[in-house]
C-alpha cells in the first residue's frame, strides 16, 4: 500500500486509521473530515461504500460477486491522505486497507499517531484489540502513540456502553501502550468533536513529552538513554557523593523539582515502602540508585509523564535525552595551529570524580604495576633550577587563584595514592553519557585506548589517576568540542561556570620567536634506529618496567619485544604533585616511509624532537645521523638526544657508509684509526659529532627490571626544554662550518655583483647627463 503525499504537507503530523474489515474506517475518516469528501470520488480502501453503508453487508447480499473478498484491486493499494485543521493545526489523516497487512504495518511505522478503530457492538472486534492489534504493534516495535477508538456506539444502549467503558477502564499491562480510549459514532457524529480534540492534544503532548523514549510500552523496561539520564540526575542530586540520597537531597528533589511538600515523615514512609519491595532500594543512609530508578519507573508506568519530564527538564535534557546546547562551554574560534587545554578547575573536578569512583588498589608487590610515579611532591627539574631566576620556584604560570585550589586538592592527594580505576569503574563513571549517540561515545571505554596511558595491575588494565587525567588532557587537545561535551555530562554540579574550563594556547607559528612557551601539554616526536630502545623508553613514561626472564645460566635478561610498525603515542602527567603538566611522546617507527611522513606532516604540530641511539650497538648512532640528515632544519623546535642502555658496556660507534655527512666529517676523521681496512669503518666521537651537528650532549639512560636511571627527572627536564626551547634549539655552528668551505665563492659572487652594479650606475648617470645637456 503506497501513500501519495503532497510536498506541501510532507512535514505535517500523520494520523493513520487502522482496523478490521468492516469496522467503518472510511466512514470514521469522513466524519473527522466533516463529510467534506464527495462520495462518488472517494476510493474506499476498506470496502466501505460512499453512503456510509459498509460493503461488508453488501458482499454478503451479493455472493455472486466475481472478486474474492480477499482479492485486492490495484487501486485499493493507493492511499490518498486528507488534510484537516484541528485547533488551528493541520493534520494528515490516512485510511488503510484491512486486507493489506504489509502496507498497513508500513503506514503504522511511519505514523505520528495510530488510531485502532474497533466495532463497539462486536465482541469479536473488541477481543481483536488485545489479541491482534496490540500484538501487531509489539511485532513491528511501534513506538508512536496509539489510541483505541470504539465506533458504532449508536448501536449500544446506554447501559451496554457504560458496562463496556467500565470494563475497559480497568488497567491492564496490555493496554499500557494505549494513550486513550475513545467512544464515537461515525453515523451520528457522536464523540467526533471530542475525538478531534484528543488527537491534537495527544500529538502536542507527545511532541513535548515523548513517552516511549523513556520506557518500553511492551516490556516496561526503561530505555538505555533514560537510564543514562537517571545516572547523571542521581549523581547531581547526591551532593555528598556517598551513592545514596539522604533526607536533604530528597527534600530538594521533591520541593524544588516536583514542587511537592516533603517532610521527614514522608522520607521515612518512602524508605519503608521501598524497603518492603527490595532491600537494594534503600540503606540506613538513604535511597540508592536502584531505588531512585524504581521510583522513576513507577512514574512512567503510572503515565505521569509530566513528572518524568519535569525532572529531565530541570537538568536541561531535550526530547532526545541529550543535554541542551546552552549548557556546553562556548568555545571561541581557533586557528589550525592552536589547541584547547583544560584549566585547573577541570583537573580538580576530574580528581574528585576519580576519588569517588576509584574501585580498586594496586599491589605494590606486583612487578608489572607502576614501580614509581612520574609525580613527586617536590620539584625535581634540574634544568628549572639551573635556568630559572631565584624566587618562589613554583610551577610555571602559578598564581594566587591556583594556589587557593592547591590547598583544596592537596588534602586528598594522599588518599588517592594507590587507587586505580578498573574497566567497571570507568563504565560507572561514563554511564551518564547518552546511549545510542555515536558522537558522544567515549573512547576510554575501548580497552586498547587505556594502553596509551598509565595503567597498573597484572594485566595493566586498571587506570591510575595520572592516566585518568592524561586521557582528558590529550582529549581536549585532539577533539575539544567532544571533550567538553562529555565533561559537561560528567560534571558534579549544575551551576558550574564552564567558561573557565578551557585555555586557548598561543599560535605555534610564533613559537620560534619566543624564549618561553606557555603550554600544559607538550608533544614530542621520538626518532631512532631499529632496536635502540624507543618502545621501552615510551613504556617508562607510563611507569612500566620490562619483564625479566631467567635462563638456565641464572642470568636475568629482558624479554624481547616486537619492533614497532605504526605510530605509537603515549602520554602521562609529569612534574610536581600540585602541577598539571603532561608529556605526550609519539614513537616514530624506524622505517623510511614513517620517518618521512612524520617530518612532512607532524613537525608543525609538535613542540620538541627527541633523538635516541643505543650505546651498546655500534651502528645506532649512524642511524641517528641518517635521520638527522633527512630532517628539515627550519622548524626551530628544540632537540634533545638520549642514549639508552647506559648500564651495558659502551661500544664504539661506526659510520657504515663510504661518504660521510659533511656535518660530522671532521669529527669522524679525527677519530679514525690508520689501521682500518675500509674507508667505511670510521669511528664517531659522539660528543664532538653532536657538537658539530649543533646539538647538546646526550642524556644517558638505562632501564632494567630492578633498576633504572632517574626517569621522572628526565621527563620533567624534557618538559622544561619544550617550554623553554632556546636551551636546545639547533645551533648554527654546522652551518658556519659549511660556510667556511665556500667562503671564496661567496666573495667572488659579491665582488662581481658590486662591480656590475657600479658599472650600470655609471652608464645610467652618463646617459642622463647627455640627454639633459642636449
Amino acid at each position: 500500500m503506497s501513500t501519495v503525499y503532497d510536498d506541501a504537507d510532507a512535514n505535517l503530523p500523520v494520523v493513520v486509521v487502522v482496523g478490521n474489515y468492516g469496522v467503518g474506517k472510511s466512514s470514521f475518516v469522513r466524519a473527522l473530515l466533516g463529510n467534506t469528501l464527495d462520495a462518488p470520488n472517494t476510493q474506499q480502501v476498506d470496502g466501505s461504500a460512499g453512503n456510509g453503508v459498509s460493503l461488508e453487508s453488501q458482499s454478503h447480499s451479493h455472493s455472486t460477486n466475481t472478486n474474492s473478498e480477499f482479492q485486492l484491486e490495484q487501486n485499493e493499494l493507493i492511499v490518498e491522505p486528507h488534510t484537516i485543521t484541528i485547533d488551528n493545526e493541520q493534520v494528515r489523516i490516512v485510511d488503510t486497507a484491512a486486507r493489506d497487512v504489509t502496507g498497513t504495518q508500513q503506514q503504522m511505522q511511519a505514523a505520528d499517531l495510530v488510531i485502532v478503530l474497533i466495532n463497539a457492538s462486536s465482541p469479536k472486534s473488541i477481543e481483536d484489540l488485545d489479541e491482534y492489534w496490540i500484538e501487531q504493534c509489539n511485532d513491528i516495535s511501534l513506538y508512536s502513540p496509539v489510541v483505541a477508538c470504539f465506533n458504532q456506539i449508536d448501536r449500544l444502549s446506554s447501559t451496554e456502553l457504560s458496562a463496556l467503558q467500565e470494563k475497559l477502564n480497568t488497567p491492564t499491562k496490555e493496554h499500557f501502550v494505549l494513550e486513550e480510549k475513545l467512544y464515537v459514532s461515525a453515523h451520528t457524529n457522536a464523540g467526533i468533536v471530542e475525538c478531534k480534540s484528543s488527537i491534537i492534544n495527544i500529538l502536542r503532548d507527545v511532541r513535548t513529552r515523548p513517552r516511549w523514549i523513556l520506557i518500553d510500552p511492551y516490556t516496561w523496561q526503561l530505555h538505555e538513554a533514560f537510564l543514562c539520564a537517571l545516572h547523571r540526575i542521581f549523581r547531581l542530586l547526591d551532593r555528598d557523593c556517598d551513592f545514596v540520597l539522604n533526607l536533604h537531597e530528597l527534600e530538594f528533589f521533591n520541593t524544588q523539582i516536583l514542587h511537592e511538600e516533603f517532610t521527614a515523615k514522608s522520607y521515612n514512609f518512602l524508605l519503608r515502602r521501598l524497603n518492603e519491595q527490595s532491600d537494594t532500594f534503600v540503606t540506613p543512609q538513604g535511597l540508592t540508585f536502584r531505588g531512585f530508578k524504581h521510583l522513576m519507573k513507577r512514574f512512567a508506568i503510572a503515565k505521569k509523564w509530566d513528572r518524568c519530564w519535569d525532572v529531565l527538564r530541570f537538568y536541561h535534557y531535550q526530547t532526545d535525552l541529550t543535554l541542551h546546547p546552552r549548557v556546553f562551554p562556548k568555545l571561541p574560534p581557533k586557528e589550525a595551529d592552536q589547541t584547547f587545554e583544560l584549566s585547573k578547575y577541570v583537573y580538580v573536578l576530574l580528581e574528585k570524580i576519580f576519588a569517588v569512583f576509584a574501585d580498586d588498589t594496586i599491589d605494590d608487590h606486583d612487578n608489572k604495576s607502576i614501580a614509581s610515579s612520574m609525580i613527586s611532591s617536590v620539584q625535581q627539574n634540574v634544568l628549572a633550577h639551573q635556568y630559572q631566576r631565584g624566587g618562589g620556584g613554583g610551577g610555571i604560570g602559578d598564581d594566587d587563584e591556583d594556589n587557593a585550589l592547591d590547598s583544596e586538592e592537596d588534602e586528598d592527594d594522599n588518599d588517592d595514592e594507590g587507587k586505580v580505576l578498573s574497566m567497571d569503574g570507568i563504565k560507572h563513571i561514563l554511564a551518564v553519557l547518552p546511549a545510542g549517540k555515536p558522537e558522544l561515545h567515549c573512547t576510554l571505554l575501548d580497552r586498547h585506548v587505556i594502553d596509551h596511558f598509565e595503567t597498573a595491575g597484572r594485566k595493566l588494565n586498571k587506570l591510575t589517576k595520572n592516566g585518568w587525567l592524561s586521557f582528558w588532557a590529550m582529549f581536549a587537545v585532539e577533539n575539544a568540542q567532544l571533550c567538553f561535551k562529555q565533561l559537561t555530562y560528567l560534571d558534579l554540579a549544575t551551576n558550574t561556570d564552564r567558561s573557565s574550563w578551557y585555555k586557548l594556547t598561543a599560535r605555534k607559528m610564533y613559537d620560534a620567536e619566543k624564549a618561553e612557551i606557555q603550554r600544559s601539554v607538550v608533544r614530542v616526536l621520538l626518532f631512532g634506529g631499529p632496536q635502540c630502545g624507543k618502545t621501552v623508553f615510551c613504556d617508562r613514561l607510563l611507569c612500566r618496567v620490562p619483564i625479566s626472564r631467567k635462563h638456565k645460566t641464572t642470568h636475568t635478561h629482558l624479554a624481547p619485544h616486537k619492533q614497532t610498525t605504526f605510530f605509537r603515542a603515549v602520554s602521562n602527567r609529569i612534574g610536581a604533585s600540585h602541577e598539571y603538566n603532561f608529556l605526550a611522546i609519539t614513537e616514530v617507527p624506524s622505517t623510511a616511509a614513517y620517518i618521512e611522513q612524520a617530518m612532512d606532516n607532524f613537525l608543525a604540530a609538535y613542540d620538541m624532537i627527541l633523538l635516541v641511539f643505543d650505546l651498546s650497538e655500534s651502528r645506532s648512532f649512524f642511524e641517528l645521523i641518517k635521520i638527522f640528515d633527512r630532517m628539515p632544519k627550519h622548524h626551530a623546535l628544540p632537540i634533545q638526544v638520549v642514549a639508552t642502555k647506559a648500564d651495558l658496556p659502551h661500544v664504539t660507534q661506526y659510520n657504515l657508509e663510504a661518504h660521510l655527512p659533511d656535518i660530522v666529517a671532521a669529527a669522524s676523521a679525527a677519530s679514525a684509526s690508520p689501521s682500518d681496512a675500509r674507508p667505511t669503518n670510521v669511528k664517531y666521537d659522539v660528543d664532538d659529532a653532536l657538537k658539530q651537528m649543533g646539538l647538546a650532549k646526550y642524556e644517558p639512560t638505562f632501564l632494567t627490571a630492578r633498576d633504572s636511571s632517574n626517569f621522572p627527572n628526565l621527563f620533567d627536564s624534557l618538559y622544561f626544554i619544550a617550554t623553554h626551547p632556546q636551551f636546545r634549539r639547533l645551533k648554527k655552528s654546522h652551518d658556519r662550518n659549511r660556510q667556511k668551505h665556500v667562503a671564496w665563492q661567496t666573495m667572488i659572487r659579491r665582488t662581481i655583483g658590486i662591480t656590475l652594479g657600479i658599472g650600470l650606475g655609471i652608464v645610467i648617470t652618463l646617459g642622463t647627463y647627455k640627454l639633459y645637456k642636449w
